[in-house]
């Protein structure tokens, strides 16, 4: 019985950085494979909050430091699986203000999401303690004077 091999080889160069990759196939039909290797530098993602504890519908700051500094794209923002939001990177960092409606415990990650020179890669969790809003408080947005905000405390 006859049997053909072939074996292709690819050379693929990247950026300054040549790497070999090479498939190989045997059969009548001749068939052959490559594999592409893409060089990219890999990345770190911190995540950090403005509080680890406040009242239902505070303003939250989220900061997202993708190391190194360079890379370049868009970090996004995640309750558990749900997008709280994105953001484009500026000098390593990604921030997004938030807010949770809801008094709860809140499982936060930001997940970086590469690019053709940088790696994708995500925080560690942090956790996010939601109280209810604070009774006595003046709703959102309204003027309260400096004797109203002494009569709270």
């Amino acid at each position: 019985m006859k049997q053909n091999i072939h074996c292709a080889l690819t050379i693929v160069v990247i950026a300054l950085a040549s790497l070999f990759s090479a498939g190989c196939s045997s059969g009548s039909t001749g068939s052959s494979s490559a594999t592409t290797v893409t060089n990219t530098a890999a990345t770190t993602t911190t995540l950090t909050s403005s509080t680890s504890a406040a009242s239902a519908g505070t303003n939250l700051i989220l900061i997202a430091a993708v190391s190194p500094t360079a890379a370049i794209g868009t970090v996004t923002f995640y309750n558990g699986s749900a997008s709280l939001g994105s953001a484009a990177l500026s000098g390593g960092d990604a921030t997004l203000i938030s807010s949770f409606g809801t008094a709860g415990t809140y499982t936060i990650t930001a997940a970086y999401g590469g690019s053709t020179s940088y790696a994708a890669s995500t925080s560690d969790s942090i956790t996010l303690n939601i109280s209810s809003a604070a009774s006595g408080a003046a709703p959102e947005g309204s003027v309260v004077s400096i004797e109203e905000k002494m009569a709270l405390l």
